[in-house]
């Protein structure tokens, strides 16, 4: 492969090595840290047995897989690779036909010596054409009085606020134009962000005269915005592949997908189990394991439609609607990456505390 190729395509692949042993959880978190939506399997020889992509592993959790489960047993095992040696003429041809953003190069024994990003090789915009909507027009009550003359999305964390911390964020993934869905102290938010061009993007607003819940003011998006845009809650700070999430949903054929969270709630009591009048069991503080709406969505905009124009309509009821008139395509996306809701003052503290070691 040319020098140029190798600049263009050719990526630090070390990070993204792991043993069939390793589990779901600790390979989502290495592609996290390499920023990438594959994991290559390997045995102590290094030598490929198989990878294991992003799309795999959300997969599975949706069939109720144990996040500790191994590897080994949802890994492509004969994936697609090309010798170390290629050529750059040959792996553009490849680049062509593929379609996995991913080639893995090994040699002859089978070690993987290079990993090649063919979606880059293909020069592809890393700019994603797509939009996202930050939802920012909340009053914040139960942060009051954080909130009394501050929205709760410009409440600061780590030194900036919450929501410029999801749109570096985002930017990072590729996103360039944002709409912020403003409402309460709306002109705090373009004093503080203009048209975005201080952090490298656009960013337009969608002001709503009086509150219209949560999606009321994404209807003026119909007509405007032709490829599915993401839709993030202004009061989250997570760390989740929104270019995975898209790729996702595409994949699904989905109009409508909500990222997935799993939230365990404990009873601080014993509960009581009886049968009439006598006794069965006591279970000492018991856990109930619920799977919620991380507030991150991905929305065609074909189903912009069913939001009527200038009534309060919230995402529970678009999603309800999307299901009656679109059966089959409306998705779930797991997210087991850093999540936190900054809804309460614990919330609010617990993110100031983790925020040096997570971003």
């Amino acid at each position: 492969m040319s020098n140029t190729a190798q600049r263009e395509a050719r990526l630090t692949f070390e990070r993204c090595l792991v043993t069939p042993q390793t589990s779901l959880h600790e390979a989502m978190q290495r592609m996290t840290e390499a920023e990438m939506s594959i994991v290559l399997v390997v045995d102590a020889e290094n030598r490929l047995k198989g990878v294991v992509v992003d799309g795999d592993i959300r997969r599975a959790l949706l069939r109720n897989s144990d996040v500790h489960q191994p590897v080994r047993d949802i890994m492509t095992q004969r994936p697609r690779t090309a010798p170390f040696n290629i050529s750059d003429e040959d792996l553009r041809a490849l680049a062509e036909q593929a379609l996995s953003p991913w080639l893995p190069l090994v040699d002859e024994a089978g070690r993987v010596r290079g990993l090649v990003d063919l979606i880059r090789l293909r020069q592809v915009r890393q700019s994603l054409p797509n939009a996202a909507v930050i939802m920012a027009g909340g009053r914040g009550k139960r942060l009051w009085p954080h909130t009394a003359d501050t929205p709760k999305p410009l409440v600061s964390v780590g030194g900036r606020p919450i929501i410029e911390t999801l749109i570096r964020i985002l930017h990072g993934h590729g996103f360039s134009r944002f709409f912020l869905s403003v409402n309460y102290l709306a002109d705090h938010f373009e004093a503080h962000f203009g048209d975005g061009s201080n952090l490298g993007v656009d960013i337009r607003y969608l002001r709503e005269d009086q509150p219209l819940g949560t999606v009321g003011g994404l209807r003026s998006l119909l007509g405007l915005e032709k490829l599915p845009f993401l839709v993030v809650n202004g009061d989250v700070l997570a760390r989740f592949n929104a270019r995975s999430l898209l790729d996702f949903h595409k994949q699904e054929d989905a109009v409508a997908t909500v990222a997935l969270r799993d939230y365990a709630v404990e009873i601080p009591f014993g509960v009581v189990e009886a049968n009439g009048t006598k006794f069965v069991e006591i279970k000492e503080k018991p856990k109930h394991a619920f799977r919620i709406s991380a507030g991150i969505y991905v929305i065609a905009p074909e189903i912009l439609d069913l939001v009527p124009v200038g009534q309060r309509f919230d995402m529970p009821e678009l999603f309800a609607a999307a299901v009656s008139n679109y059966p089959g395509r409306v998705a779930c996306f797991p997210v087991d990456d850093y999540w936190i809701d900054i809804g309460r003052e614990e919330d609010l503290q617990r993110a100031r505390g983790d925020f040096g070691d997570v971003f």
